[in-house]
């Protein structure tokens, strides 16, 4: 049993969740990659017209200082990339972790758990 200070981590487990994560950010990515690419081809074809109105749309939606199409679509991205690299992170965690706790082990414990 531990007490209040010490964190017990199973490695396999914990392992194979940070692999069902990477897997999700994978398919997220693939996801996001999609739907993003039919929302530029969409925007691209000014679908809200070329007259006047239709410019001045496009000025404040797509261009300009904060246009909020292109802050959500690298919004999204960066999230995307984000939740990509968790599965890989919490793994490299884990292995940095037992690592460091098996080196503590070899110096003060004598192979002893």
């Amino acid at each position: 049993m531990s007490d209040s200070h010490e964190t017990i981590v199973n490695p396999s487990a914990t392992r194979g969740g940070a692999s069902a994560l990477a897997a999700a950010g994978d398919t997220l990515a693939g996801r996001w990659a999609t739907l993003s690419s039919t929302i530029n081809s969409l925007n691209s074809a000014k679908p809200w017209g070329t007259d006047q109105a239709g410019e001045e749309f496009n000025k404040n939606y797509l261009s300009g200082d904060e246009p909020p199409a292109t802050l959500t679509l690298d919004a999204g991205k960066k999230l995307v990339e984000r939740m990509q690299q968790l599965g890989p992170d919490i793994a490299g965690a884990v292995d940095g972790t037992v690592d460091v706790d098996d080196m503590v082990d070899g110096w003060f414990g004598k192979g002893e758990k």
